[in-house]
């Protein structure tokens, strides 16, 4: 299965998030969890278990999740990784910074399976697997 690492200072958005996400799809998959920037980045650092798909939160304290992008996308041995940007702002230069920082997508909070699910398509490394009543997120 696929390793995603959901990075977000909020409780209430991790809950939302695994519910929208992963429990009412029911999209199996190893999520970990990272409350903050240096959290996340020591968790990616180590490598182990290697993360797939990173879903980072904009707006955090101590390290924002720009400055972590910018912090992943400057170590050559974690540039591959994918990043899914998230915020509750459909601000559009917050958009257009992400992208233009490295970040795959951006999601709009609160998170929609179905948007998931098309950026999931485009990373080459990932695919969805149906396995009865659940789908699982499989390294390719």
């Amino acid at each position: 299965m696929a390793n995603v690492l959901l990075v977000d200072d909020r409780e209430e958005d991790i809950e939302l998030a695994r519910i929208a996400l992963f429990k009412r799809p029911k999209l199996r998959c190893n999520l970990h969890i990272a409350r903050d920037g240096r959290q996340a980045y020591d968790i990616l650092s180590l490598g182990d278990p290697p993360i797939d798909l990173v879903l980072l939160d904009i707006n955090m304290p101590d390290i924002n999740g720009f400055e972590l992008l910018e912090l992943i996308r400057g170590n050559p041995a974690l540039r591959c990784v994918s990043i899914v940007m998230c915020s509750g702002s459909d601000y559009e230069p917050d958009r257009q910074r992400a992208l233009n920082l490295g970040a795959l997508d951006y999601l709009q909070k609160p998170p929609r399976f179905t948007e998931l699910k098309t950026i999931i398509a485009r990373v080459t490394a990932l695919r969805l697997t149906p396995d009865g009543p659940a789908t699982i997120l499989t390294r390719a």
